[in-house]
């Protein structure tokens, strides 16, 4: 058998950007439905062993490794490598990768100790570029800086949407990289439908329900919910609205408090729930059995709550964005995310009727995703 590719995929478990952590764990499972003969051993590159411990048992991918990345090795895990070669056990901890070791690096950040070629960066999307006001001056000059060293200088870059792409041509339109799409499917953990009810108990949520399950960036744009629920709730009608997500923007601290503060001035209290950052089970349950998935995002690269809605066959309720509509077409219903009576009617309607489903095989994604990461490979190695 030919020997298989190795690729370094630069990762550390964050839970300030879920988004990433899934990324990562949604492309390395992708990879188990890949023909074996053809599956690349994968090295989680990481300056903590607990980011591959994670991948590992989430994925239980066959071909995975773990690198520490550092310049150098510490004492300390120069002596658990010493120790584990006394009893003819592989190394736990390897210090730079060196030329030659791997045959590519995706996700290559720019501070990584990683000295070799090729290398693959991955540019999620250029919110900086449209929505300035979410990031601080320095953020800005951080990115610009990124984005311009990746522009100039690297050989290969890779987005997960033509939306995305296009706008990095506009920014950047003389610049030489090869340009690579790459747009993720997401795999769910096994879960008990017949759990819901449980779990929906668990969080003293009624049985009818929406569901905005995203971090609490000021970007995500719960605001125009919020609104829109007063405007129903004006009109006599009152629904239930419930998120979940990390609660802390670190770009802007007062966010969660801003959007309690309308809950209480408005008295919406009793129909907006907060669930704080859900067990992935729970999420994906939530989002199961609620009569639509609510995503009011101002901006998105490829967004992993539009994939999970997919996967499970739910119907959304969706932010009327280009990259939004290249994503989905079937099973959703978009709005203008800065128009909260336009959002209120149709909230109003699937509050009254259940929203019709097209069933989707969504192995097939799924699939895609991880035969493309294959070919990517095979394009940049060959």
């Amino acid at each position: 058998m030919a020997q298989r590719n190795r690729v370094g995929l630069v990762f550390t478990y964050n839970e300030s950007w879920i988004g990433g952590v899934y990324y990562f764990l949604n492309l390395v499972s992708s990879l188990n439905l890949v023909h074996d003969v053809n599956k690349p051993v994968i090295s989680i590159i990481s300056r903590n062993r607990e980011s591959y411990d994670f991948l590992k048992k989430q994925t239980n991918y066959p071909y995975l490794e773990y690198y520490y990345e550092s310049k150098s090795l510490s004492l300390f895990h120069k002596g658990v490598n010493r120790g584990l070669k006394l009893l003819n056990l592989p190394k736990a901890f390897n210090s730079r990768v060196n030329r030659g070791e791997l045959d590519m690096i995706y996700q290559y950040y720019a501070d990584s100790s990683i000295e070799m070629n090729p290398k693959v960066y991955w540019i999620p999307d250029f919110q900086e570029k449209f929505l300035p006001k979410f990031f601080s001056a320095e953020e800005i000059k951080q990115r610009q800086d990124l984005y311009e060293q990746i522009a100039d200088q690297g050989q290969h870059v890779a987005f997960s949407s033509y939306n995305a792409l296009s706008h990095f041509e506009t920014f950047f339109p003389n610049s030489k990289i090869q340009k690579h799409v790459l747009q993720f499917a997401v795999t769910h953990p096994d879960y008990k439908l017949e759990e819901a009810k449980a779990i929906r108990g668990k969080h003293n949520l009624p049985e009818r329900y929406f569901f905005t399950p995203n971090q609490f960036w000021e970007h995500k744009n719960h605001k125009v919910v919020l609104k829109s629920v007063k405007y129903l709730k004006d009109k006599g009608i009152e629904i239930v609205v419930a998120f979940s997500g990390n609660e802390n923007d670190y770009r802007n601290k007062d966010y969660l408090d801003s959007l309690k503060d309308y809950i209480r001035i408005n008295n919406l209290s009793e129909q907006i729930y907060f669930l704080g950052f859900l067990p992935r089970i729970d999420q994906l349950t939530l989002m199961k059995n609620a009569i639509s998935i609510i995503q009011p995002s101002l901006f998105e690269g490829w967004s992993t709550v539009v994939e999970d809605a997919k996967a499970l066959n739910s119907y959304l309720i969706l932010s009327n964005l280009e990259v939004h509509k290249e994503q989905i077409d079937v099973n959703v219903t978009f709005f203008d995310p800065k128009n909260e009576i336009e959002l209120a009617v149709i909230l109003e309607k699937y509050s009254k009727e259940d929203a019709t489903v097209v069933i989707k095989n969504y192995t097939e994604n799924i699939v895609r995703f991880g035969n493309s990461f294959i070919a990517l490979i095979e394009k940049i190695t060959s």
